[in-house]
């Protein structure tokens, strides 16, 4: 992710939380930027958005960090 912007989650991977919106959007602004997207956080959603983030389409640009102690 470095030497690139990024944009960056943190919170729990679960509905609610607006996850739903970047999701959307996304594609969109890393077309558009060339951004990448950090999502640091754990939840019920962990495996539906690394499926999501695994897609050839999105180019690497979107990396889950999983839970930390002190982000």
């Amino acid at each position: 992710l470095a030497n690139r912007p990024t944009c960056l989650y943190v919170g729990r991977l679960v509905p609610g939380k607006g996850l739903d919106a970047i999701v959307r959007a996304w594609p969109t602004i890393q077309a558009r930027s060339g951004a990448a997207l950090a999502l640091v956080g754990d939840g019920p959603l962990g495996a539906q958005l690394r499926e999501w983030a695994e897609a050839p389409a999105l180019a690497g640009s979107v990396q889950l960090i999983g839970w930390q102690a002190d982000p």
